[in-house]
């Protein structure tokens, strides 16, 4: 997914969503990070999986970690 970010008026990013928001780019254009690449971070450290940030919402965060515990 190609992500565009402008600021003032000037083109500040053009990428991924991974770049984006690994990266800490998103701080530097005054965005807000998606509670669901918080929530993977989150599981990610406290439960030692190895999520990307594929994942797009809630739901398909769900379902990835039940597979992970079938």
């Amino acid at each position: 997914t190609r992500i565009v970010v402008m600021n003032d008026g000037v083109l500040t990013y053009d990428g991924d969503k991974v770049s984006l928001f690994k990266d800490g780019i998103y701080k530097e254009n005054h965005l807000s990070k998606p509670d669901v690449l918080d929530m993977i971070d989150y599981l990610n450290e406290k439960m030692n999986y190895k999520l990307d940030y594929n994942i797009y919402d809630e739901q398909q965060l769900i379902d990835k970690v039940v597979k992970l515990h079938e």
